[in-house]
This record gives structure tokens, C-alpha cells and sequence, in this order.
């Protein structure tokens, strides 16, 4: 119950936001992952008060394996290790409109695992490909975010390819969404439509 009312609270909270929010992944030196809502160019990260409790009932995995979480006053924190990427997973139902976010923290992996993601096509590579469902998506605006706080607004090609700048020593984060028409329910809440917001973070060292 109580997680339930945290959600609705937040939900409320996130109807009068830009879309620019999002979900994303950090990673510190010691392996553990942070998990932020809010626009990383604007240093803007939600807080407990407010709209970071959307993320409260996330799935967080890393190899597959369930994360627990351990709740801060800006971020969720994970303690993940290695090398292998890490992704979160959240859906809800805003007025009639499902709402998928997932966030994945590094490019070690060539094989997609979440509904909308951009998968490498090499380890630690700068190429991407864009999947939905599993399936290649071209013709899709991808934004970049870089360590200046610098963005550049790419798109993939047919084949759902992009390749993505990476100047600068720091970390990076791409974004994209997808948007689809068709009715249903998640759980009891019947839904329209739905958008997937997916958001890949990684750091580049020079």
C-alpha cells in the first residue's frame, strides 16, 4: 500500500513535467550504480519529495540477476560490480498513456535485453543500433549528451544504426523514444498508448 501511494504521489507530481525527463544510470569507480530521474544537461536530478519516487518499484538487474535498492535523497543506489552493464526497468500508467522507461550503465553487451534499446555492435563501441522489440528501428531521432553539458540530435539510418561522437573524456548519455499506438491494460489501468524512453549512459576515458 505504501509503495502504491508513493507512486500515485509521484505520478501526480510527473503530470505537469517536461518531457524532457528521464530516467538514467551512473556508475562510480567503486562499481556501484546510481539511478537518477530528472534532465542530467540541466544537473537537474528529482528528489525523494517529488518525482524520484516513479523509479521506488523499478527492476534493476545486472547479468540477470535482481539488484536491491538503497534509497538516498536524489538517486537510488545498487551494488552492482564488474563490468557487465546494468538496466533499469519501470512502467506506468499516466492519464492514458503507458509509460516504459528503461536506462542501461555501459556498452559491454551486443545483445539487446530491454523493449527499446541501443544496443552496441561491438563491445566498448561507438556505433549503435537502435532495437524495438528486438527488431532494428531506423528514422530515429537519437539525442546525445555530453561531458560540457553538450548534446548533438542524431538520427538512425534504415537499418537503425548510429554512430555517436564521443569527443570529450567523461560520461555520456543517449536518449530515445518510441511512441505506439494501441490499447490495453498494465495491471488494472487500461492505457491507450505507449511511449518507451530509453537511455543509455557511458564513460569514455581519454
Amino acid at each position: 500500500m505504501l509503495r502504491t501511494s508513493a507512486l500515485t504521489i509521484a505520478l501526480l507530481s510527473f503530470s505537469g513535467l517536461a518531457h524532457a525527463h528521464f530516467a538514467w544510470l551512473e556508475r562510480g569507480q567503486d562499481g556501484a550504480t546510481q539511478a537518477y530521474f530528472g534532465e542530467w544537461a540541466d544537473d537537474l536530478r528529482e528528489t525523494q519529495e517529488g518525482p524520484l519516487k516513479i523509479l521506488a518499484s523499478a527492476k534493476v538487474t545486472q547479468n540477470g540477476k535482481p539488484l536491491e535498492a538503497t534509497r538516498h535523497d536524489d538517486h537510488f543506489a545498487f551494488a552492482s560490480q564488474g563490468d557487465a552493464d546494468v538496466r533499469l526497468e519501470q512502467v506506468f500508467v499516466r492519464n492514458d498513456t503507458r509509460v516504459l522507461f528503461n536506462a542501461k550503465s555501459g556498452r559491454q553487451e551486443t545483445q539487446g535485453a530491454s523493449p527499446l534499446e541501443l544496443v552496441p555492435t561491438q563491445t566498448g563501441g561507438d556505433t549503435f543500433t537502435l532495437l524495438f522489440e528486438g527488431k532494428p528501428l531506423g528514422e530515429t531521432e537519437v539525442v546525445v549528451f555530453g561531458p560540457p553539458k553538450w548534446s548533438k540530435t542524431l538520427r538512425t539510418d534504415a537499418k537503425g544504426q548510429v554512430q555517436v561522437p564521443t569527443p570529450w573524456a567523461g560520461q555520456y548519455v543517449i536518449e530515445t523514444s518510441h511512441g505506439v499506438e494501441g490499447s490495453g491494460k498494465e495491471g488494472d489501468k487500461p492505457y491507450a498508448k505507449s511511449r518507451y524512453v530509453s537511455t543509455t549512459t557511458f564513460t569514455v576515458n581519454k
